[in-house]
């Protein structure tokens, strides 16, 4: 996993959520 912002993850996780 990349060391990115909490924001940026929380992004992704809620992208993923979506798509799934």
């Amino acid at each position: 996993m990349e060391s990115v912002t909490p924001l940026r993850a929380q992004s992704l996780s809620a992208v993923t959520l979506k798509v799934g």
